[in-house]
């Protein structure tokens, strides 16, 4: 599993090999799906490229250590807790139609998206 960072640099959530976004006691926030991050309800919820995740509004969520094309300044990265060990995944929801992809905005997500 690869961390994702926040705003602050601490790791928020984990991105496990089948695009599944993982929080930090083991529970399923969300999944990728192509360029487009849905939470289990099936809502969109935000856009993946270059390694870190854009809220609807086009503000940066979360990165990964090697994403590119954020900006915004990369935060220094905390130390990384224990991955933690993954619930049993939910059946994937009918996908809401994806809305359109906004301008990427030069700033942080105020909350996150899932």
């Amino acid at each position: 599993m690869e961390a994702l960072y926040d705003k602050s640099g601490r790791v928020f959530a984990w991105l496990d090999e089948r695009g599944r976004i993982i929080g930090l006691r083991g529970n399923h926030l969300a999944f990728i799906d192509g360029d487009s991050v849905y939470n289990w309800r099936g809502q969109h919820v935000g856009w993946w490229q270059d390694g870190h995740i854009r809220d609807n509004s086009g503000a940066v969520a979360v990165f990964t250590a090697d994403a590119s094309n954020l900006g915004v300044v990369k935060p220094v990265k905390g130390v990384k807790p224990v991955k933690p060990v993954k619930a049993v995944p939910p059946v994937k929801p009918v996908k809401a139609v994806k809305p359109i992809r906004p301008i990427k905005r030069l700033s942080w997500a105020q909350k996150m998206p899932f």
